[in-house]
């Protein structure tokens, strides 16, 4: 992954770096931990959301964004 440099933003967050991911198989793996982490979430957002990690996905034309903070 490298640094990026530019003024770019995923929604109004900064892009701090991104990698793409072509492995099929860590593309699943990614998938479900994901799928996961939503069944086990209980839906509450902390009051200071400004997260670390997205992931754009995707699916037969559509794209699907996930936001993360820890």
């Amino acid at each position: 992954m490298a640094a990026s440099k530019t003024d770019e933003k995923f929604d109004v967050y900064p892009v701090l770096g991104k990698i793409e991911i072509n492995e099929p198989e860590l593309r699943q793996e990614i998938i479900a931990v994901i799928e996961n982490g939503i069944t086990e979430s209980n839906g509450r957002v902390a009051s200071c959301f400004w997260p670390r990690h997205a992931i754009r996905a995707l699916e037969n034309g559509k794209v699907i964004d996930y936001v993360i903070c820890f």
